[in-house]
Formats: C-alpha cells, sequence, structure tokens
C-alpha cells in the first residue's frame, strides 16, 4: 500500500505466541514492535493479566483493546489484562482525580492532556474500541517500524455483548480493515500533523 512501515496480522492469541512472535522478529531485524493486542473471554483473570507483564517491556507501543468478548464486558477483560501492570505503574498516578486507563469520554476537557500524557509516557494505550485501535497505531507508525496485530488473523466476525445482555455478531475481518485505513493513510501524509503520540499535534 506504499507505506513506509510492515504490517503483520497474525492469530497468535497467548502471551506466550506472541512473545514468539516478537522475538522472532526481533532476532530477524533488531526492532521493537508496534503491538496490539487483546484479552481473552475464555481466560482466567490470572490469564489475561500475563499479557502485560510478558509484553509490556517488549514492544515499542503497545495497543491494548478487545476481541470478541462475547459474554463478557469490553471493561472487565481488559480490567482483567491491566491486573498485570507492576504496582508501581498502576499507582503511580494514584492521585489523579480521574481513571487515566478508561472513560476518556467522561473526563472533563482539561484532564484530557494528562490522560493521554499517563498513556503517552507509558507507551501504553487502552482503546476499547478495536477498529479505533487499529487506526491510531497504524497512524502512529512511523519508517521502517513493524507493527503487530495479534489474536484474529483473518476472523470474519467479531462477537459481544448488547445492553440488554444478547449476542451481537458484527461483521469485521481486521486484514480488509487494514487496506481500508492504509489507503486512508496515504492523504494523511500530507497533512503537516504529528501523529507520533495521543492526541495528535500539527507541526
Amino acid at each position: 500500500m506504499g507505506q513506509n512501515f510492515s504490517l503483520l496480522i497474525d492469530y497468535a492469541d497467548s502471551p506466550e505466541g506472541i512473545v514468539n512472535l516478537i522475538g522472532s522478529i526481533y532476532e530477524s531485524c533488531f526492532i521493537k514492535t508496534i503491538l496490539i493486542i487483546s484479552g481473552k473471554s475464555s481466560f482466567s483473570a490470572n490469564e489475561n493479566r500475563l499479557f502485560l507483564k510478558y509484553l509490556l517491556d517488549s514492544s515499542k507501543k503497545l495497543f491494548l483493546t478487545t476481541n470478541n468478548p462475547k459474554w463478557f464486558s469490553n471493561k472487565s477483560i481488559l480490567n482483567e489484562v491491566l491486573m498485570g501492570l507492576p504496582n508501581f505503574i498502576k499507582y503511580s498516578h494514584s492521585g489523579s482525580v480521574y481513571d487515566w486507563f478508561f472513560d476518556v469520554h467522561k473526563i472533563p476537557l482539561w484532564f484530557e492532556y494528562w490522560f493521554y500524557k499517563y498513556q503517552d509516557d507509558l507507551g501504553c494505550y487502552v482503546i476499547d474500541d478495536r477498529d479505533l485501535a487499529l487506526k491510531i497505531c497504524l497512524s502512529m507508525a512511523g519508517k521502517e517500524d513493524v507493527v503487530l496485530v495479534t489474536g484474529r488473523g483473518d476472523d470474519d466476525f467479531f462477537l459481544s455483548l448488547s445492553d440488554n445482555n444478547k449476542l451481537i455478531v458484527t461483521p469485521y475481518n481486521e486484514i480488509v480493515n487494514s487496506y481500508k485505513i492504509l489507503r486512508q493513510l496515504s492523504s494523511l501524509y500530507n497533512i503537516p500533523i504529528k501523529t507520533g503520540q495521543v492526541p495528535w499535534t500539527t507541526n
């Protein structure tokens, strides 16, 4: 698609499998990946917390999002994964008035700077909308970066729970969506903005 970075989409959905992928990439080109991961509804809380324990330091930037939560809420699965953060990180902003991982739409405008700064400093972004996480991740990728998107491969559907507790089946294919986003990025490159961190700023 003409982008100046590499994009890999893989089925790997366990901490161990993703660690092996990252290791193979690093051995071949000595580059830390920009990584998209998600917890699993079929994993226990202890299994989900291993994602950040194993992967946070192994990636250049990490995007935590959802993947087929099925009968579980997005936030409960994301919370299980976040429990894998070391305590010194989890409580580094314990005096914050608002949660700096979730609910960006519920915080006042004045706190947005700190919300994004805390996540930028950590290099870990929590975005429960998977398509939005993919868009931001690909927009932030720079020259010679390697973006690794895990957990879905070429699956065609996304399973989630509605507000009235019914299972929703939504068409969603990561490969197709990535092509769409990459086509859109070609026009973004012509605009004088910095996309290396959130929020984007003008040059």
